[in-house]
């Protein structure tokens, strides 16, 4: 798979996506996208370097399983 020229951003707030979780959906996704981060203070700035032939909802997917895992080890550590 070739990556696009489309690239998209979102800024991930460790308060709702915890690291441990956009790490771990990095590596989920890393067949359907490239990632870029960068942790800047108590938030993290996420660049997506979609596919061309990947689907088209790719980042929202993304952000929703992140949050997943994110809520579950908020959850199980009683925050």
């Amino acid at each position: 798979m070739m990556p696009s020229q489309d690239a998209a951003e979102a800024t991930l707030t460790h308060d709702v996506y915890t690291p441990a979780a956009i790490e771990q959906t990095i590596c989920a996704f890393d067949h359907l996208c490239e990632v870029e981060t960068y942790v800047e203070g108590q938030s993290t700035l996420v660049r997506f370097n979609l596919r061309i032939d990947g689907p088209s909802t790719v980042r929202d997917d993304f952000l929703n399983y992140a949050l997943e895992l994110s809520a579950q080890e908020l959850l199980s550590s009683g925050e």
